[in-house]
């Protein structure tokens, strides 16, 4: 019995959706730094004014907290049960973020080639922090701490921070 060979144009087709497809994929992957400050809402997550794109991150975004101190201190709080999702979060060294009771952080990301937490700073969890399908470690302290009574979830069975209280 003879199989058919598969067409060239099939083959070119597909590779060129690759190609295609690749690109705008790494592009959708955007930084966005957290600046704070905005009156009234100066350590708000939530308010867009406080990140550098003028809109809250989502799904898609690489979050970078850098050290705040010398504009005011103004770090960001995570204070509603909405639930946010990042696709990679860096805290900076001397920079800070606190999850309180009912805040939920999701950190997914699938579609990157990091760590999905990258700790330099500070971490205070009193909600709720899912790291999953990190291409790396899920949960990697460079010199930061991890602090508070909150849940921590991943998806590595050996996964494990260093919690100080």
């Amino acid at each position: 019995m003879k199989t058919s060979p598969i067409p060239c144009r099939l083959v070119f087709h597909f590779a060129l959706l690759i190609i295609v497809s690749v690109p705008a994929l790494l592009a959708s992957q955007v930084q966005i730094t957290w600046r704070g400050g905005v009156p009234g809402q100066e350590h708000n997550w939530n308010c867009p004014r406080n990140w550098s794109a003028n809109r809250i991150p989502g799904e898609f975004d690489q979050v970078r907290l850098p050290d705040c101190s010398s504009r005011g201190s103004f770090y960001p709080i995570l204070k509603t049960s909405a639930e946010s999702s990042v696709q990679h979060l860096r805290i900076e060294s001397g920079a800070e973020l606190t999850l309180l009771p009912g805040a939920e952080l999701i950190v997914d990301g699938e579609m990157t080639f990091a760590s999905g937490i990258l700790l330099f700073g500070s971490l205070q969890n009193d909600g709720r922090l899912e790291v999953r399908n990190s291409a790396l470690d899920p949960f990697e302290v460079n010199g930061g701490e991890y602090l508070g009574k909150g849940k921590l979830v991943t998806d590595e069975a050996s996964a494990s921070v260093e919690r100080r209280k």
